[in-house]
């Protein structure tokens, strides 16, 4: 659920189910004007990061509607009293992917098989609207990029006003010479790790975010040359 004036009195507040196994999570979204997103696993979660990192999503909410298979209408409330003919799904997320609304289903990989019908029925629907649905998975999000992206997501949320100085302090350095461990290419430009957030941020800096760790002292960074493209890690076809 999006906490904000566009989200429909519908949606779900997941925050606030009862029969929740385990706790929600929350995050502070940016990119839809630093409103609080809440998402109901650690996959959506790491999906929810990746969004909010990648140039090609401008907004995304979670759960905004739900979508009647049987009809292939879009139903941002659900009636009191579902039809017996009906089958529902409802997305974790919803994007605007390059102008494209684009349904995210994040579901555990071992999850995924016994699912496939269903999922195959709703890619149908979504054609049909002019809309994409895609599936993703850890396999998609793996080693240190969910830790990775929760880290630079801190950044954009809380220190936004402070990384075009951090940025332009990278600048006047010269892209060409920021190569080599982190902490010794930026001797004098303290704290060392605001700066490399900053350049990855801004597409100064390149690191592979899902080898690296961005809390390794021993970090290794490289001209990014302006690329955003680290962060461009899901495909929506």
């Amino acid at each position: 659920m999006k906490i904000d004036e566009r989200s429909p009195s519908s949606s779900r507040d997941v925050a606030k189910r009862t029969m929740r196994p385990g706790r929600a999570y929350v995050i502070c979204s940016p990119k839809n004007g630093f409103c609080e997103v809440r998402l109901e696993s650690w996959l959506e979660q790491s999906v929810a990061h990746a969004l909010e990192l990648d140039p090609r999503v401008s907004s995304y909410r979670a759960q905004p509607f739900t979508l009647n298979l049987t009809t292939s209408e879009i139903l941002i409330k659900k009636p009191k009293q579902k039809p017996k003919s009906a089958v529902y799904y409802t997305p974790d997320l919803v994007a605007d992917v390059d102008g494209m609304q684009t349904m995210i289903e994040a579901k555990p990989e071992r999850y995924v098989e016994e699912h496939s019908a269903l999922f195959a029925q709703v890619k149908a629907v979504a054609v049909s609207r002019g809309m994409r649905f895609v599936v993703v998975t850890e396999e998609n999000l793996r080693g240190n990029f969910p830790r990775n992206a929760q880290i630079l997501n801190q950044y954009l949320a809380q220190a936004r006003k402070s990384l075009p100085q951090w940025s332009d302090a990278l600048r006047q350095q010269g892209d060409a010479n920021l190569s080599g461990i982190a902490r010794e290419v930026l001797q004098g430009l303290e704290p060392v790790n605001y700066y490399v957030m900053a350049g990855i941020l801004s597409g100064q800096i390149y690191v592979d975010l899902f080898e690296c760790a961005l809390e390794d002292k021993n970090l290794v960074i490289q001209p990014a040359w302006g690329s955003l493209e680290a962060f461009e890690v899901l495909n929506y076809v």
